[in-house]
């Protein structure tokens, strides 16, 4: 890469009574390296082009979530850690427009010398939550079709414990990560759902919504520095001069203790109190809802009963609670959330008891299908 071609737009800021969402560039750690800043009422980014185009600093309500190698490190499973995106420089370009700042970030392969990536970060002035789009594309002069192996790598640095959360066909996993006592790494191949998240031990949370399709396994990595939250994508075939893309939100949030579900800029948990069941719903982005809450006595869901449906308006950057009495023994309690009849979350809480060997957590869509070799679970 011989010249740097930047593509700057200077706009003014936008500023309502109610909402700021702004850009500018600075160098905000004194590393040398000029990083571009994203703002809007919650959430302030500071995207580096320079060191892999990762996200150096995400701060929502002056927390910081993210620290070493930053949040969307660029990897492929069949290079070494180090490959061809690994902390390179990207070309970049900024584009404003009317509620909306994206920051489009781009470089070709080194080995893959065909293989482009381009990844577009997105804030927006109504959304606690930030938007990013990869689009690979397999160059024409390739003159073949091309099959590459996604990673995608976010460092996780929130103060004390930390508590991470993954969807397994065996249940949602909830593992401890201590930075004084940090475990091994784990490895998960049953993917249940497309989202995985952390919360720390002030409530401060982070959710990602990966493409389900595509997930081969999630992977936590675990040191006295922080965590990562990763996941690997099944090998996809690229024709020449095609491209294959994929997109996903990170949601930051607050004040709930577990996470039971994700999707559509909602986080939820399900809380059992002395006679009753609160479900806790957080959300990025002001909506109304439909919702079912079921209830099943057995591990298998065989004999489950609808115990409250109706309607709710989710307030932004807040917890949305309502709740059902409840004083029966029950194993499960489910709550699905829906918008003009399409799902766009559900939650799912099981409780401790015998039989509950015979729970699974059923995918609601379809993974890939693949022959491919298994995944080095060791780091090159």
């Amino acid at each position: 890469m011989k010249r740097w071609v930047l593509f700057i737009y200077f706009i003014p800021f936008f500023c309502s009574s109610h909402t700021i969402l702004n850009f500018k560039k600075l160098d905000f750690d004194k590393d040398g390296k000029e990083e571009i800043l994203l703002e809007n009422d919650y959430i302030k980014l500071f995207v580096c082009p320079r060191t892999g185009g990762i996200i150096k600093s995400f701060r929502y309500r002056d927390v910081e979530f993210t620290g070493r190698g930053g949040i969307l490190e660029d990897h492929l499973w069949d290079q070494k850690f180090a490959g061809d995106f690994y902390q390179k420089p990207y070309f970049y370009e900024i584009k404003k427009e009317k509620e909306k700042i994206t920051v489009h970030l781009w470089r070709k392969g080194e080995e893959k010398k065909f293989l482009e990536i381009h990844k577009y970060v997105s804030l927006f002035s109504d959304k606690a939550s930030v938007f990013v789009e990869y689009v690979f594309k397999n160059l024409p002069q390739s003159r073949m079709s091309m099959k590459i192996k996604p990673w995608f790598h976010h460092f996780i640095c929130l103060k004390g414990k930390n508590y991470f959360f993954i969807p397994t066909t065996e249940g949602i996993r909830k593992i401890e990560h201590d930075p004084e006592n940090p475990k091994k790494d784990m490895w998960f191949f049953n993917p249940a759902r497309g989202w995985t998240g952390v919360i720390g031990e002030n409530s401060f949370g982070l959710v990602f919504l990966p493409d389900y399709k595509y997930i081969k396994c999630f992977y936590n990595w675990f040191s006295r520095e922080g965590a990562t939250i990763e996941w690997r994508f099944f090998p996809v075939e690229i024709g020449c001069g095609k491209e294959f893309k994929t997109a996903f939100s990170i949601i930051p949030f607050y004040g709930l203790k577990y996470i039971h579900g994700a999707g559509k800029d909602v986080v939820g948990c399900v809380e059992k109190e002395d006679n009753e069941i609160r479900i806790d719903l957080f959300t990025g982005e002001s909506k109304k809802i439909d919702y079912v809450v079921k209830i099943f006595d057995d591990y298998k869901k065989e004999k489950g009963r609808i115990v409250k449906k109706g309607s709710l308006n989710l307030f932004q950057n807040r917890v949305n609670s309502f709740k059902i009495p409840l004083t029966e023994k029950i194993s499960i309690v489910r709550c699905e959330g829906y918008i003009n009849k399409n799902s766009i979350f559900d939650l799912e809480r099981v409780f401790q008891g015998e039989g509950v060997r015979y729970y699974v957590l059923k995918p609601k869509k379809e993974r890939m299908k693949s022959e491919e070799e298994v995944i080095d679970i060791n780091y090159k």
